[in-house]
């Protein structure tokens, strides 16, 4: 008997299931892991101009790969709920917008760094922001146009109740171009899936979570678990 992991997108957690069983059997990558790695391997070295683009929210789950991405990538926007943290730490009106409970400290400190970009449009004191506005979709079109690397990875706007302006448009802004373009996270590539532009984009990751954490950390439990398989 031997195990084979073809799950990638479970790859990020340690449970028994992932980390143990190859302590019992001959464990093996499975072609799907084997793809994703080397899907991925490709965002860790980015050709440049490159842009990565981040949405969703929780500033502490996603601080890693922030992080990593400003060191490699020429420019890193950050969309959806989890711009708002940046937003708020900037000293800039989000109205009665989501915000997390987020270490201002360490907001701060991502923010200082100058390929960090943010949304443009603003809001008044009884506004919520739910989408990006026009300005910032024309920032993030002419962003696409330029990149020769695009990663993307978390609706930017509050996709699951309708607010879907930016998100959509930038994905035909993404299609459109003519970069080397890695997706994942199942509400972007649903997203992209609806408009029928998933066979434009270059590399579709099947994880959510689990790209983030290989994109922040080069490697997973999971992947780790598996008989002689070095990254």
């Amino acid at each position: 008997d031997v195990f084979v992991q073809d799950s990638f997108d479970t790859c990020h957690r340690a449970h028994a299931s992932i980390v143990s069983i190859p302590e019992l059997l001959p464990s093996y990558a499975g072609l799907l892991l084997e793809e994703e790695i080397q899907g991925l391997l490709q965002a860790l070295t980015p050709t440049h101009p490159s842009l990565a683009v981040i949405g969703g929210a929780k500033f502490s789950t996603k601080e890693p790969v922030l992080a990593m991405l400003l060191e490699k990538y020429d420019k890193v926007f950050v969309g959806g709920a989890l711009a708002n943290d940046f937003l708020k730490a900037s000293g800039q009106e989000v109205g009665e917008s989501i915000v997390s409970i987020a270490d201002p400290a360490r907001v701060k400190n991502l923010l200082a760094n100058p390929k960090l970009v943010l949304p443009i449009d603003s809001v008044t004191k009884n506004d919520q922001i739910l989408d990006q506005g026009p300005g910032t979709i024309a920032l993030l079109a002419n962003l696409a146009q330029k990149a020769k690397t695009i990663l993307w990875n978390g609706p930017l706007g509050n996709y699951e109740n309708g607010f879907v302006d930016a998100t959509d448009a930038f994905a035909y802004a993404v299609a459109n171009s003519s970069s080397h373009s890695i997706i994942g996270g199942g509400d972007t590539v649903a997203a992209i899936e609806n408009l029928g532009l998933l066979p434009h984009f270059s590399f579709v990751s099947t994880g959510g979570g689990a790209m983030l954490d290989f994109l922040a950390k080069g490697t997973l439990p999971g992947i780790e678990a598996l008989d002689k398989y070095t990254i």
